[in-house]
């Protein structure tokens, strides 16, 4: 019952139930949703996955949510690649997840839902994506993000409205709060019911031949368990390490090139002002006006806060840089104002900010000479990646031409390391005790990503200054190893399995005495395993919480009818059980008040799953999902890395 109702909330449902409940405002950028771009036509449309209704779901929709889908899987699944990922279904669930949300949302507005721009500003405020160092939104912080998502403010605007109309349509209908007291207190009552029996268990060791077997007897169970003992694929790897200690010289910066790079970088060393500010968006000129009033004689900080806002604190560099995060005539007027004047309200694009001159500290130029000595270091930094580089470059070049590993190897100076016959987690079946080089794990996926007879790659394992240099020497396909090798091993293996026949049919009969009404400690003595009769017993509600780990035997014991007996085989070839059911004491739960929450609340959210699955069936029908199954696998191909971008 608790099992079901787990797999109800666990589902594909659970899921948009957590997409919709748990993103509470970055939604945007947590995950790039829909653009809310319309077309006309029955095709879906070129530059597009799939169209859900009158709109369309792009190839950068689904590139953008996929990199970071791809992202939050590699936190938990470190090198994680997108091939991998996309074989595990991230894809296709990105696709899902994106016309499903697109569906909703149309839905939702066709029944007259809606949102007002004061209300989605106000979300967007609230974003901690796009708050500054003070915690509080940051205009700044605002633009850079969007620029860096590639979209403009209306997009986001978009975005943020549609996600909340979707979270308004299912938020009354996700968690269902009220159920009868009479659904929970016989599912409470069963999760107390306990159980109570009685088992004997018969070892295999107790009955293994002393005997050795024959040669045909032992290749015959050689043959039948083959799958038993063959090997994983492996493959044996030579890399090398190409990195900073692989540039021997690299020439010293000349006075010409420092001079030229002087140049180059005027502006740098150009006198420079940079202004500490404080400022604050308001939602109206009125409630900017009151602000900007109240500073003059005070602080804005302490202005802000009685208006119920919070100050932002803003280091500008230069007048261009800041109006990128405001306005032009914002900008202009803020580095004509002298330190602790206060401009503004000026308008913006979330409303009217206020801004205070806190501090001003100006740089003058420095001369040649002075920024000598930090552009002889910026150049021979420069020179020293550009002779990585080249060695780079002509390695890969070397590679790709068909030149072996180790004399590309050989003539940069880099040393060779050569591993034994591994499998694709690094293990090594003929030596247990080997521990692979620190950097082999990195390789051993694209080592074996590649085919028999494929040049040599480079492996970036630190992005411009570490690489692999990486070759397969030898691959072994998955085989069982020869019988002679591992002959002590089989051996053992059969004389277990022998016992675990004899231990079977032990337990056959005492099943069969047990049936017939003899006592199960009887049954055990004639069995000849006298003394191995247990009393066991568990409640429900017990093997629920153990989710998996709990005794095999209890969870047996659970599915049995009262009175009965069967037989359980144990893993392993480690023998048998035979089970008696005796007693069952039934529960209840009705003075149990913390555990009919409990079950009140599991049935809420599997009925609440029930109800959204029909919300999200209705939008699908209502909105028709078409598929562009050719954009797809172009878009697949491309993220894997079969094929370039440019769909």
């Amino acid at each position: 019952m608790i099992t079901a109702i787990r797999r109800a909330v666990t589902s594909r449902v659970g899921a948009i139930i957590g997409l919709i409940f748990l993103g509470v405002v970055g939604l945007s950028f947590a995950m790039t949703d829909v653009s809310n771009l319309g077309f006309g036509g029955t095709n879906v449309g070129a530059g597009n996955v799939a169209k859900v209704g009158g709109e369309a779901i792009t190839i950068n929709d689904v590139r953008s949510r996929f990199n970071n889908a791809l992202r939050q899987a590699q936190q938990e699944q470190p090198g994680l690649t997108p091939a991998a990922f996309i074989a595990q279904g991230g894809l296709d669930d990105v696709i899902k997840e994106l016309t499903d949300i697109s569906a909703l949302e149309q839905y939702a507005r066709s029944i007259g839902l809606e949102m007002d721009r004061a209300a989605v500003d106000a979300l967007i405020a609230r974003d901690p994506a796009f708050a500054g160092i003070t915690g509080t939104f940051d205009q700044q912080t605002f633009e850079a993000r969007i620029a860096q998502e590639g979209k403009s403010a209306s997009e986001v605007r978009e975005e943020v409205a549609a996600r909340a109309i979707v979270r308004q349509l299912l938020a009354p209908i996700g968690q269902v709060t009220a159920i009868p007291t009479g659904m929970t207190v016989p599912y409470g009552s069963l999760l107390l019911e306990q159980r109570f029996g009685e088992a004997s268990f018969i070892p295999a060791s107790r009955f293994v031949p002393t005997a050795a077997p024959t040669d045909a007897q032992l290749q015959a169970y050689y043959t039948s368990q083959r799958a038993r003992y063959t090997l994983p694929e492996r493959r044996s790897i030579r890399f090398a390490i190409l990195d900073q200690g692989a540039v021997r010289t690299s020439p010293e910066p000349t006075a010409a090139e420092i001079e030229a790079e002087y140049r180059a970088n005027a502006a740098r060393f150009a006198a420079s002002e940079t202004r500490r500010l404080s400022q604050v968006i308001a939602g109206s000129r009125e409630a900017a006006q009151r602000i900007a009033t109240a500073a003059r004689t005070g602080t804005l900080a302490s202005a802000a806060q009685a208006a119920g806002l919070q100050a932002a604190t803003v280091t500008a560099t230069s007048q261009a840089d800041y109006a990128t995060g405001t306005s032009a005539a914002t900008a202009q007027a803020v580095f004509a104002a002298s330190e602790g004047a206060v401009v503004g309200p000026n308008q913006v694009a979330l409303g009217w900010v206020v801004v205070k001159v806190e501090d001003i500290t100006s740089q003058p130029a420095r001369t040649l000479a002075q920024a000598t000595p930090e552009l002889t270091t910026q150049l021979r930094e420069r020179k020293r990646r550009e002779a990585l580089d080249d060695l780079y470059n002509g390695a890969q070049e070397a590679l790709a031409e068909g030149a072996a590993l180790t004399e590309v190897a050989e003539a940069r100076g880099l040393r060779v390391v050569s591993t034994p016959a591994l499998t694709a987690q690094g293990l090594n079946p003929d030596d247990p005790s080997y521990r692979p080089d620190p950097l082999l794990p990195a390789l051993l996926d694209p080592a074996f990503a590649t085919q028999e007879g494929d040049p040599g790659q480079i492996v970036p394992l630190q992005e411009n200054e570490v690489f692999a240099l990486v070759e397969v020497a030898q691959i072994i396909p998955s085989a069982p190893p020869p019988l002679a090798r591992i002959r002590e091993r089989v051996v053992a293996d059969w004389r277990q399995a022998e016992g675990a026949k004899v231990a079977r049919a032990r337990a056959r009969q005492m099943l069969a005495a047990v049936e017939g009404g003899q006592a199960l400690q009887a049954a055990a003595t004639a069995a000849g395993v006298p003394g191995s009769v247990q009393t066991i017993s568990g409640r429900r509600i017990d093997v629920a919480r153990a989710q998996g780990r709990v005794p095999a035997e209890i969870s047996l014991l659970f599915s049995m009818a009262p009175n009965t007996v069967k037989t359980l085989e144990m893993p392993g070839n480690t023998g048998w059980m035979v089970l008696r059911l005796n007693r069952i004491v039934r529960g209840d739960a009705t003075g149990n008040p913390d555990l009919l929450a409990a079950v009140e609340q599991q049935f809420g959210q599997a009925i609440g799953g029930e109800y959204l699955e029909v919300i999200l069936g209705t939008a699908r029908r209502e909105f028709e999902i078409q598929i562009d199954e050719e954009a797809v696998q172009r878009l697949r191909d491309e993220l894997s890395g079969v094929a370039t971008a440019g769909l």
